[in-house]
């Protein structure tokens, strides 16, 4: 499973958006990637990973965000230390997947 976590700071909703797309393009199979800028939070999972029961907006509730959307793509927010909370994405994507 290719997973990535990573701050982009001072980026907007609309670039982490294209961010996730550009990751489900260039990976189009087992990926799952979280994105976040201050407090907002933008997840993506490919669609295999979809049906493989990892969600979008688990990864985000899964770091201790809160936010939802689309199986494949969700957003929120995040109110804790984002070191912390990429440091846990792994661990969540791995739960998830099991």
């Amino acid at each position: 499973m290719n997973v990535l976590g990573a701050e982009i700071p001072n980026a907007d909703a609309d670039t982490l958006r294209l961010l996730a797309d550009k990751f489900r393009e260039k990976h189009p199979k087992n990926g799952a990637a979280l994105f976040v800028s201050g407090n907002t939070v933008i997840a993506t999972v490919t669609e295999d990973a979809v049906k493989r029961g990892i969600k979008a907006g688990d990864l985000i509730t899964g770091i201790g965000g809160r936010g939802g959307g689309r199986p494949n793509l969700a957003q929120g927010s995040l109110n804790g230390d984002i070191r912390q909370a990429l440091e846990k994405l792994p661990k969540v994507v791995e739960e998830k997947a099991t």
